[in-house]
């Protein structure tokens, strides 16, 4: 993971309490930006 995808993983355990709450998820859009997803995708973080 980079410090980027760290950060992303942290934040969205301090918002959610647990990744494993609910369907949500981060992901890398193609301009390469992170975009939140109602779902889970492949590139979770």
């Amino acid at each position: 993971m980079t410090i980027r995808q760290k950060a992303v993983v942290h934040f969205a355990k301090q918002w959610y309490g647990s990744l494993e709450l609910g369907v949500y998820g981060y992901c890398n859009t193609e301009s390469g930006e992170l975009k939140y997803f109602e779902t889970d995708c492949l590139e979770v973080f």
